[in-house]
C-alpha cells in the first residue's frame, strides 16, 4: 500500500486533493474500497460491504426498502435495501475525499434529490463540488428482472416491462445530471463518468440517447 508513501511519489498523484464521488451498486462499492485501501489497509477492501452497512449514514431523501421487503410498485423484492448508505472517507492528499453512494437502478427518487436544487450541485458557492463523479448502474436491474437472478426466482419469465422501464430511464438520468452540472451557469468543472455493468441493456442500446 501507500500508507507511508508521499502521494506525489505514488501512482495516485493525479487524484491528489480531489473529491472522488462514486455512485453505484456493489461493483462501485468494491472499486471505492480499493481506492481507499492504500490508506485504510487491505482488510478494508475485503470487508467493505459490512463496513459500509455498519459505519455509513443511511441515505435520506429516498423511499426506504427494508431488508427482505417486497416492493410491487417498483417491481422487485429482496434484501438490497440494507445497502442504501452514503460513505465518506479520507482520500488522496490533505483535501482528498472518497465518497460512495448507493444506487440500485438507472433512475430512482434519490436521483431527484442528489441532482436537484438541494443536492451536490446546488447553487451555493460555499459548498464543495466533487471533482470526479462516477455513475454506475445495470447489475441490479438484471438481478431483479431475470428468473435466474439472485432475488427473482419467483419469476416465471423475464420481466421485460421492468427492463424496458429501466432502459428508458437512462436518458432521463443523463439529462438530469447534465442539467445539474450546468445549473444557473455556475460552470461546474466536475468530470462525469457513466458506467454500465457488463452487457446490461445492450439489447436495447440503440435507443439510449
Amino acid at each position: 500500500g501507500c500508507i507511508n508513501t508521499n502521494i506525489t511519489n505514488s501512482p495516485y498523484r493525479i487524484l491528489n486533493h480531489k473529491w472522488i464521488y462514486m455512485y453505484g451498486d456493489s461493483t462501485t462499492r468494491q472499486v471505492w474500497a480499493s481506492y481507499a485501501a492504500p490508506f485504510q489497509g487491505n482488510s478494508f477492501e475485503r470487508n467493505a460491504k459490512e463496513w459500509t452497512r455498519h459505519y455509513c449514514n443511511k441515505q435520506d431523501h429516498r423511499v426506504r426498502h427494508p431488508k427482505g421487503g417486497v416492493f410491487p410498485e417498483e417491481g422487485w423484492k429482496g434484501p438490497c435495501g440494507v445497502n442504501e448508505v452514503t460513505c465518506h472517507v479520507s482520500g488522496y492528499g490533505d483535501e482528498g475525499l472518497l465518497t460512495f453512494d448507493w444506487k440500485h437502478f438507472p433512475y430512482e427518487d434519490y436521483d431527484d434529490y442528489l441532482f436537484g436544487n438541494e443536492g451536490i450541485f446546488r447553487n451555493d458557492t460555499n459548498i464543495r463540488i466533487p471533482d470526479v463523479l462516477t455513475i454506475q448502474f445495470g447489475l441490479h436491474t438484471c438481478f431483479h428482472a431475470h428468473p435466474e437472478g439472485y432475488f427473482s426466482d419467483h419469476l416465471k419469465e423475464v420481466n421485460t416491462t421492468f427492463l424496458d422501464n429501466h432502459t428508458n430511464s437512462i436518458s432521463k438520468l443523463m439529462k438530469t445530471v447534465h442539467n445539474a452540472i450546468t445549473r444557473d451557469n455556475l460552470n461546474f468543472t466536475t468530470t462525469v463518468i457513466f458506467l454500465t455493468s457488463g452487457a446490461s441493456f445492450i439489447h436495447n442500446a440503440s435507443n439510449i440517447e
